[in-house]
């Protein structure tokens, strides 16, 4: 077989035992992550009733601003009213007896 020999896999075993110390460094930063995912997970968790609030409170909304609409909408015609009733009070009289 051609390049078969006992020196065949040196430069590959060179290579891994050069990346050694690199894994041996990667180790306690990945036995790490363990515990800072569930630090996050516990986070998360105690935020998850904040998120459920506010999901109700942005679901009651929409009919909060129905009853708003429904009431802007009735003013124009109360405003109307008001001042039907307003041109039918004669107050021009009033009004010149304070000038005097």
């Amino acid at each position: 077989m051609l390049g078969a020999g006992p020196g065949r896999f040196d430069a590959v075993w060179s290579f891994f035992d050069a990346l050694a110390p690199l894994f041996d460094a990667l180790g306690p930063i990945f036995d790490a992550l363990p515990p800072l995912f569930d630090a996050l997970g516990s986070i998360f968790d105690a935020l998850a009733p904040l998120f459920d609030a506010l999901r109700s409170i942005f679901e009651a909304l929409p009919p909060l601003f129905d009853a708003l609409c429904s009431i802007f909408d009735a003013l124009p015609p109360l405003f109307d009213a008001l001042e039907q009733q307003r041109s039918r009070t004669d107050i021009g009289h009033l009004l010149d007896n304070k000038k005097r």
